[in-house]
């Protein structure tokens, strides 16, 4: 079983990609999606336009749980996390209560994520994130790099990135 965060700031592509990988590999896949419960759990303003609260991360990590623990018990092969980790902190929790990590970092240029943002109906909010997620997300980065996970940058700007992607997801399954 493979364990892979799909990580990068709002409007990257996480939620296409998991959709379009769900579709394509049905019940092989499972997924961590804690941002979604969270949306469901808290207002939007509760955020302030930040992507990760440190007064909520027990209920990312009870939530987060939850998802894996079902993942695991459905016979999903695969494991992709939703957008975690979005904080220094959360790398280490990681690494400690989950098996080999690795994060596939998705990522566009700050003009394609404000675009693909114009399109959604909550635009304002993800247009405000853009911005604090790259800053937030910066350190988490080189963090991931110097803990030794595994760290496969995807440019989402390739026109054919999400086909590409999803071919070398389905080779990484046959392994």
């Amino acid at each position: 079983m493979r364990l892979i965060s799909i990580f990068g700031a709002s409007n990257s592509g996480k939620t296409t990609f998991i959709k379009a990988a769900a579709k394509e590999l049905g019940p092989k896949l499972g997924v961590v999606s804690v941002g979604a419960e969270m949306s469901k759990r808290y207002p939007p303003e509760h955020f302030n336009g930040m992507a990760a609260m440190p007064d909520t991360e027990d209920v990312v990590w009870e939530i987060f749980d939850e998802q894996y623990v079902a993942a695991v018990s459905s016979g999903a092969r695969v494991i992709l996390v939703d957008g975690q980790p979005r904080m220094v902190e959360q790398i280490h929790h990681m690494l400690a209560n989950y098996p080999r990590p690795e994060v596939w970092w998705l990522n566009a240029l700050p003009e394609t994520q404000a675009l693909r943002a114009g399109r959604r109906p909550d635009h304002e909010l993800r247009t405000a994130r853009i911005d604090n997620d790259r800053v937030q997300l910066f350190d988490v980065i080189h963090r991931l790099v110097a803990t030794g996970i595994p760290l496969r940058a995807i440019d989402t700007e390739e026109p054919e990135w999400l086909c590409h992607t999803l071919s070398f997801l389905k080779q990484e399954i046959k392994r």
